[in-house]
């Protein structure tokens, strides 16, 4: 929320200035002027940040895949959900956030029933996390190019290579510090809430790395679109369980992909 506590400062003190030395202060009439001049600068500066955006994304090439990583990009992205939810009526709450290795990266793992979901891990975990999501998601309009420099990882589930290059990023974004990894083993969002069966491959991102595995149940996302722009949604984000190497080390793959989804399919009884 730093760049809305940001606008929020630089509006009051746009609107002070204005008031000030337009001689306004002199007239006790126009006392709610200053209102307006703040709310005018605050839109102002979220229309400056959009151009802004929209320019920087014209130079973001999709064909070419970052060495690492981008700070500022990815800064952008988690202030842009972190401003988004608000405005779509998103009240989010995390649940045993407490459980979560502060100073490690880590493959979450989590349900999939909306395309806030992974909006709303962004903006509500502390650590930089980056997902996978389907590829049509980097042709989204500005965003799409911001989240690739920021390392978010394209899945094309009908291309198997891209799928095994994708795995083997992930891999590297956690064997080098640089990021925590997001997945719903889902593949797809559930329409009616339940939870689908899982694809193991993402699993060997946590096998091939030795990281802890954090489950995450996602709730009321789905509802964020239906209830906007007449009533607020409650999300909740309840840490399950976080399993470590030692917890998952002699069986494979597929048998964690069976354990977690045991785990996410216990809360939902």
């Amino acid at each position: 929320m730093q760049l809305f506590f940001l606008f929020v400062l630089l509006s009051l003190l746009g609107s002070g200035f204005s008031y000030y030395f337009a001689g306004l202060y002199l007239d006790p009439s126009t006392w709610w002027m200053p209102v307006v001049f703040a709310l005018g600068f605050f839109v102002a500066f979220y229309l400056l940040w959009l151009l802004f955006c929209f320019i920087g994304s014209l130079f973001i090439s999709l064909a070419k895949t970052p060495k690492k990583p981008d700070h500022f990009a990815y800064w952008a992205v988690k202030e842009t959900c972190q401003n988004l939810l608000p405005f779509m009526g998103a009240r989010v709450k995390v649940v045993g956030l407490e459980k979560i290795p502060p100073n490690e990266k880590f493959l979450l793992i989590c349900n999939h029933i909306s395309g806030f979901d992974h909006l709303c891990l962004v903006a509500h975990l502390p650590t930089r996390i980056l997902s996978i999501s389907k590829q049509e998601n980097e042709h989204l309009f500005i965003a799409g190019k911001w989240m690739h420099q920021a390392g978010f990882l394209p899945l094309d589930r009908r291309n198997a290579f891209s799928g095994l290059r994708t795995i083997q990023q992930a891999i590297g974004y956690l064997q080098r510090g640089e990021a925590s990894v997001a997945v719903s083993p889902e593949g797809t969002r559930s329409k009616d809430g339940t939870l689908l069966p899982f694809h193991e491959g993402s699993f060997k991102i946590a096998t091939r790395t030795g990281c802890p595995v954090i489950v995450v149940r996602i709730e009321g996302t789905s509802l964020i679109k239906k209830n906007f722009p007449l009533r607020p949604t409650r999300v909740t984000l309840t840490v399950l369980a976080v399993l470590r190497k030692e917890d998952y080390e002699k069986g494979t793959a597929v048998d964690l992909s069976n354990r977690c989804y045991e785990i996410l399919r216990s809360s939902y009884l």
